[in-house]
């Protein structure tokens, strides 16, 4: 997870899943991150593959797995 303060604004952003967390405040940020979070589980984990693109699945298969406490693996 990235956690940058630019501009008066606090972003947790984390590439791997692509989740984007934004707000004034540290905890608001938080809050953000957790719905958005939320959403990509609701949207694309659970989610038939065979509605995906490459992408999506990619990203499925990763929260799935981060949810599951399985290792992920990171190119970064």
């Amino acid at each position: 997870m990235n956690v940058e303060f630019d501009d008066g604004v606090w972003i947790y952003h984390s590439p791997l899943i692509n989740l984007w967390g934004y707000g004034e405040r540290p905890e608001d940020a938080l809050c953000d991150l957790h719905e958005n979070f939320a959403y990509l589980w609701d949207e694309i984990a659970q989610e038939e593959d065979e509605r995906l693109d490459g992408k999506s699945l990619e990203i499925k298969r990763t929260l799935l797995d981060l949810v599951a406490g399985q290792p992920v693996a990171t190119d970064a």
